[in-house]
């Protein structure tokens, strides 16, 4: 329930609210409404990765280009741009490949190693 995920953590109700409903629009988890209701992952743990969630909360994982004003005419400075744009683009596939390798169930067993088989 939320009011049991709010206490755990200490994030109030209204913001968990608002982070749960986005994690059931994105099919992450279910909602279960009336007695004994409450949230449940969508999918084995082990199925769902932090990319997943982190897309489902903040939208696509994307690092912005600079954009350099007035000097876009000189040779160096467009050869410096395709540079910066293809180290960014190399990072953001690497952070997006770590993201795409770790699972909640990953997150569950390092923060909760004696409990993980209750919560997976």
């Amino acid at each position: 329930m939320l009011r049991e995920v709010s206490r755990a953590t200490s994030i109030s109700e209204t913001f968990l609210s608002k982070i749960f409903q986005k994690l059931v629009r994105s099919g992450l988890i279910r909602s279960r409404r009336g007695f004994r209701g409450g949230f449940l992952l969508a999918r084995p743990a082990s199925q769902i990765t932090l990319r997943e969630v982190i897309e489902a909360l903040q939208g696509p994982i994307s690092f912005p280009v600079p954009r350099w004003e007035g000097s876009a005419s000189r040779v160096s400075d467009r050869a410096g741009r395709g540079l910066l744009q293809q180290v960014l683009e190399s990072a953001q596939a690497r952070v997006r490949g770590v993201l795409e390798e770790t699972t909640v169930a990953d997150l569950i067993a390092t923060a909760f190693p004696a409990s993980r088989e209750k919560l997976v």
